[in-house]
């Protein structure tokens, strides 16, 4: 996990990590969907929520800096 943070976080993508109380919650990502010229501008999202939170409607959190 801390490989692929550092390699989006150098391509400048937004990597979010949702804490409570120490403890991680889930994370979000974004990065680059395909290496090809065709999708240069397309990303593929991902979030990741800890099932034992999950219904609870941190995936559907939108965050601005």
């Amino acid at each position: 996990m801390r490989r692929r943070w550092e390699s989006l976080n150098e391509a400048g993508f937004p990597y979010v990590v949702v804490r409570f109380k120490e403890r991680t919650l889930g994370y979000a990502d974004v990065g680059p969907y395909r290496s090809r010229p065709a999708y240069q501008y397309a990303v593929e999202d991902s979030v990741y929520i800890d099932p034992d939170v999950t219904g609870r409607g941190l995936g559907r959190h939108s965050w601005r800096n």
